[in-house]
């Protein structure tokens, strides 16, 4: 459809294949949403990751968080940059250092290895005294995907730690111990 000019422009919400990101510049306008291509000379219309990363630890903070994890990817960069810049001003602005900085580097997710992840972040977090009252993850699949690791380790979600997510928390109640 692209190649055969049959579009005036395209509203693009997914990644693109290295086909298309070829084929893309000066072809026609290209707007993202929720992806950045710098690449691609084109605009995006993203979240503020950032404001959200800040806004969600101010929220945590005034419930009495103040051991707070970020768990991240090195998958999205954007994102990924723009929710530990959050997170390091959030801290800054309250004149501490970051709490979790061993739990708070950006994860190397793979659906492969997800599992594996989990299972070592969850490890390090168990060892560590005090450990952190509250997990903000960058995307509902982690704290999903988390879940049932920190369950085996003997956590109640709330009672022992809470989990805050940047964005949609649909089917986390589910996991949500009574």
């Amino acid at each position: 459809i692209v190649a055969e000019h049959r579009v005036d422009g395209l509203l693009i919400q997914c990644n693109l294949s290295s086909e298309l990101r070829r084929m893309l510049p000066g072809q026609l306008p290209v707007v993202f949403v929720d992806h950045v291509f710098p690449e691609i000379a084109a605009d995006s219309v993203v979240m503020d990751f950032a404001h959200a990363a800040y806004e969600m630890l101010d929220y945590l903070w005034a419930l009495g968080h103040r051991n707070i994890a970020l768990f991240t990817d090195t998958v999205d960069r954007y994102y990924n940059y723009q929710s530990q810049e959050g997170y390091r001003r959030f801290y800054q602005v309250k004149g501490l250092s970051l709490p979790c900085p061993e739990l708070s580097q950006p994860q190397n997710i793979h659906p492969a290895i997800n599992d594996q992840v989990y299972a070592a972040y969850v490890a390090r977090l168990m060892a560590m005294n005090p450990r952190p009252t509250a997990i903000v993850f960058q995307g509902n699949t982690y704290a999903l995907g988390m879940m049932p690791h920190l369950r085996r380790a003997g956590l109640s979600i709330p009672r022992d730690l809470s989990i805050a997510t940047l964005n949609d928390m649909g089917g986390i109640k589910e996991f949500v111990d009574p």
